[in-house]
């Protein structure tokens, strides 16, 4: 153990050991503090890096939307689609009310309407 704690020491990974009987202290030396500080330095620019890209990325905001069941059958009355008839009367919504829910949510309307 001598042997190995001396290494550590003339490496500069420690810069003294003691045995106080029950346990072995090391303290730490030049080369360790050396190492910690690059660790630390190289984990503050990955995080810069990494928040620099997540607001040049910003995530999508509907992602932790929930999903709207009338959004289908909006989506096919906007594009004129026969079927959305039959979905929006199984809905309760009527076509004006599809109109102006196509509206509020965005959805762009066919001119066929």
């Amino acid at each position: 153990m001598k042997a190995a704690n001396e290494e550590l020491k003339k490496l500069g990974y420690i810069s003294e050991y003691k045995w106080d009987g029950n346990h072995l202290l090391y303290f730490p030396g030049q080369t360790f503090n050396y190492d910690q500080e690059r660790r630390t330095s190289a984990r503050e620019n990955f995080e810069i890096a990494s928040l620099s890209t997540t607001l040049k990325h910003p995530a999508p905001e509907n992602i932790s939307t929930p999903h709207d069941p009338l959004l289908p059958a909006l989506n096919l009355f906007a594009q004129g689609n026969w079927m959305a008839e039959d979905r929006l009367k199984q809905l309760g919504i009527t076509v004006a009310q599809a109109e102006a829910l196509c509206i509020e949510k965005g959805i762009p309307i066919n001119s066929t309407h």
